[in-house]
């Protein structure tokens, strides 16, 4: 985990909690890991990190609201979704979740992506700049958490998917995104559990392909470089 981070938690809301039309498996694994990851980060910035008003918020929020206006198929979701669009309270983040909106800001989409906002896609250049991650959590796997990851692989984005700090609507859904991102990892990409975040700084100073390739020889000779142009993580 490193200073420089950026930590999205996206979309939290009432209709993915247990027992919800949307309900998530895992869900409250999920809510308990970002719980995790927020008392780290207030257990361990300075009393200076909190005042900067300078710095980019280490951690944001967002929430998926139905377009009010919507063109194309969004007016075929707004009919098939009116009961979730009209009920205030299924759109509201959980309990759990809405304690933070005193602490970190919390910003309102109309599509699945977090980076189509722009405060959240100003703060995840921030973080790139400054050689910190995208780090993502929330739900769901397979849609607004997927759609951010590509977002922000495309900005060139150092991006971390907390798998089990992530919920999708059933296990299948949820190792199928896996499967897909796990095709970027490492070079653009981390998936990793909350523990292992926690633990490490998850990116090291960009290597070049060249080095990359160079130090995986290195330490391990007898393996097979087909690999190697992958290679971006820090080895031992």
């Amino acid at each position: 985990m490193s200073e420089e981070d950026l930590i999205l938690i996206i979309d939290m809301q009432n209709v993915y909690a247990k027992g919800q039309k949307w309900a998530c498996q895992n869900f409250q694994r999920t809510v308990s890991n970002i719980q995790s990851i927020i008392k780290h980060i207030e257990c361990t910035r300075t009393a200076h990190e909190m005042d900067a008003s300078d710095k980019p918020p280490a951690v944001l929020l967002t929430k998926f609201i139905a377009p009010e206006n919507p063109a194309g198929t969004w007016k075929v979701y707004n009919q098939e979704n009116q009961d979730v669009n009209e009920s205030s309270w299924l759109n509201e983040l959980i309990p759990d979740m809405k304690s933070l909106e005193e602490k970190y800001p919390v910003y309102t989409k109309s599509t699945y992506s977090s980076l189509s906002i722009e405060q959240v896609r100003n703060a995840a250049t921030s973080a790139r700049d400054r050689g910190g991650c995208v780090v993502l959590t929330g739900v769901l796997a397979e849609c607004c958490v997927l759609w951010t990851a590509c977002d922000a692989i495309d900005l060139g984005c150092r991006t971390i998917y907390l798998t089990d700090g992530i919920s999708g609507l059933n296990k299948d859904k949820q190792a199928a995104v896996e499967h897909i991102l796990s095709g970027l990892d490492p070079m653009q990409i981390r998936l990793m559990k909350t523990r292992e975040y926690l633990g490490t700084i998850s990116f090291p100073i960009v290597q070049t392909e060249v080095q990359a390739v160079q130090n995986f020889k290195h330490h391990s000779p007898d393996l097979d470089p087909v690999y190697s142009g992958n290679m971006s993580r820090r080895l031992p």
